[in-house]
């Protein structure tokens, strides 16, 4: 930490899925403030959405995001089959997984070796690696073939990468092909070793942050993104349609992001609560390894 005092103010945060400021101030050596504000504007689409279809409601949501839409996607799928207590199918359930793993799979990419791992190796992003280096050049190649296997395990379950056409409510308009699925293991069985090295330099990071955080996430039988019940750090688990009655709604001045606060605390969400709460749940691959 520096012992002295400074302000510090980054305007253009772009190592996210999005577009941030920061603002801090640090007084003898301890932060006296720090305003992080997330600065894309709102887009109402809580306002946009009323009076719609409901079956043209998940394909106008998932429009908020380019990058993660099959996410939003799913999400309004499942709320609204919820109100009407449509019961899908066993392999509507399953081929939602494959569709929700693509993303999943794609966005990790994404975050750990284009947003994160150029700071690993001191560059400003993944195209100031040296094709020269053979470590840099692997990692290069690595990055896009990772991306490229999520990206094609959701074309095939869902239609496309972004904003799938297929999922619809109570299923899905037209099924996969068959003899694909062949093809498509062997590119995910291919990466699995590339994965595998982006874990250890990770591990091997030379730099650490620790904070006391509450972590909440979604628990299901098989490390489930889709199904379960909301489980948090202190052993809380709740029905994931009662989710929002333990939520209070935080106005962040400074940014356009609405906060929250779970049981009256700050608390993380996401693939790191995920892990934490739900070791148990890997897959046994995944814990061998």
């Amino acid at each position: 930490m520096h012992q002295g005092s400074l302000d510090l103010t980054l305007d253009q945060i772009t190592k996210i899925e999005g577009h941030a400021t920061l603002a801090l101030k640090v007084r003898e050596g301890k932060v006296a403030s720090l305003e992080f504000s997330i600065a894309e504007f709102k887009r109402f689409y809580t306002k946009a959405v009323r009076g719609k279809s409901i079956i043209a409601t998940p394909q106008l949501v998932a429009r908020i995001c380019g990058t993660c839409s099959n996410a939003h996607l799913l999400c309004s799928i499942k709320a609204i089959e919820a109100s009407q207590g449509i019961v899908v199918s066993e392999q509507t359930r399953l081929l939602r997984q494959l569709l929700n793993h693509g993303l999943i799979i794609r966005d990790h990419g994404l975050h750990l070796y284009l947003f994160a791992l150029p700071d690993l190796y001191n560059r400003d992003s993944l195209l100031s690696f040296d094709e020269n280096n053979p470590e840099e050049h692997e990692l290069i190649h690595d990055a896009f073939a990772v991306k490229e296997s999520g990206n094609q395990l959701s074309i095939w379950a869902g239609g496309r990468s972004v904003h799938a056409p297929m999922p619809t409510l109570g299923g899905f308009l037209k099924l996969p092909q068959e003899g694909g699925q062949q093809a498509l293991i062997a590119k995910l069985q291919e990466i699995r070793p590339r994965v595998l090295k982006l874990i250890n330099i990770f591990s091997d990071c030379p730099f650490e942050q620790k904070e006391q955080f509450s972590f909440s996430g979604l628990q299901g039988e098989n490390y489930d993104y889709l199904e379960g019940n909301i489980v948090a750090s202190d052993g809380t688990r709740i029905s994931a349609r009662d989710y929002g009655g333990h939520l209070e709604r935080v106005v962040i001045p400074y940014s356009q992001a609405a906060g929250y606060r779970f049981k009256g605390s700050v608390f993380m969400v996401g693939a790191l609560a995920r892990i934490n709460l739900s070791k148990d749940q890997l897959h046994g691959n995944t814990k061998r390894d």
